[in-house]
């Protein structure tokens, strides 16, 4: 068993599509086929039922991928800290989540090897949000970047402000709201809520449920997708609405109309420990400051 096998099984089980995990993967899907079925043959045990055109996982798949982000991680850990023992040097690791609009983050690293012409190793550690700050707390990583609703007591952190998107609401484009400039939340108390899957976004419920208290009403919630696109489909098909945000709106989804919501805006900041000692950490977080400068001039 390779590390590539593992990492297009989840790409597989996280869009329940071939096609569409050769896409993210970038390569060809009659390759990622058979890769699936090696890895199949090695453990003995099917990890996909094909049916009908459908895809859904076994119960032997199931528990590989509530597994799999685990071990992927601890394999990332190992591999960042044999690179560091290796070039004798320091390394930065950054929490992500891809579901959040980081850009700055990425530009911040390209400023800081041109500026401080660093060789140093910098970790891009992915992790869902509600992980972030344990293994901030444990050393894991170095940089979080968090909603500020997950954060709670912020003893011994220090924190950057990144971005502040605004909160819109995704509706059936015959929803009788969805030709509004603008709504209240609490508009929506009676429909249903379309979630990401807790598998792959652990705490996006939560989220919603605060979001939703906050306009003084529990949401009810309907069925979930493994990604963003995924819900913005649900939403289309009519099974119910869902929040997301301005910086992830796209005009082109079919069947969606996406209004402007009374929400807060959603705080997005960085976070570190005001303990950490890194060399590099105050380089970066220079960097990233004119980065959110630049942005918002």
């Amino acid at each position: 068993m390779e590390l590539r096998h593992l990492r297009y099984f989840q790409a597989v089980a996280e869009t329940l599509n071939f096609s569409r995990a050769a896409e993210r993967l970038r390569i060809a899907q009659p390759p990622l086929s058979r890769q699936i079925r090696d890895l199949e043959a090695e453990l003995g045990v099917a990890l996909f039922s094909r049916t009908h055109g459908k895809v859904q996982l076994t119960a032997a798949g199931r528990h590989l991928q509530r597994e799999l982000p685990d071990l992927l991680q601890r394999l990332a850990n190992l591999v960042a800290a044999t690179q560091r023992a290796g070039r004798g040097g320091e390394a930065l690791n950054i929490g992500t989540d891809w579901r959040l609009p980081l850009d700055p983050l990425a530009r911040a690293v390209s400023e800081l090897r041109q500026r401080e012409r660093t060789t140093a190793q910098i970790n891009f550690v992915d992790l869902p949000l509600t992980a972030q700050l344990a293994a901030l707390r444990d050393g894991r990583i170095d940089l979080a970047f968090l909603p500020d609703v997950f954060l709670g007591a912020r003893r011994g952190l220090e924190s950057l402000r990144i971005a502040s998107p605004a909160v819109m609401a995704a509706l059936p484009e015959n929803h009788p709201l969805a030709r509004r400039r603008t709504l209240t939340l609490g508009e929506l108390r009676d429909e249903r809520w379309v979630l990401l899957n807790p598998r792959q976004a652990p705490g996006f419920r939560d989220l919603v449920v605060q979001i939703c208290r906050k306009a003084q009403f529990t949401p009810k919630f309907g069925p979930t997708a493994p990604t963003m696109d995924g819900m913005l489909t649900l939403v289309a098909a009519g099974e119910g609405v869902c929040p997301t945000l301005a910086s992830f709106a796209r005009s082109g989804q079919m069947g969606v109309r996406l209004v402007e919501t009374d929400c807060e805006p959603f705080g997005l900041s960085a976070i570190w420990q005001k303990s950490n000692r890194s060399e590099l950490l105050p380089a970066y977080l220079r960097c990233l400051r004119e980065q959110v400068a630049a942005g918002s001039a």
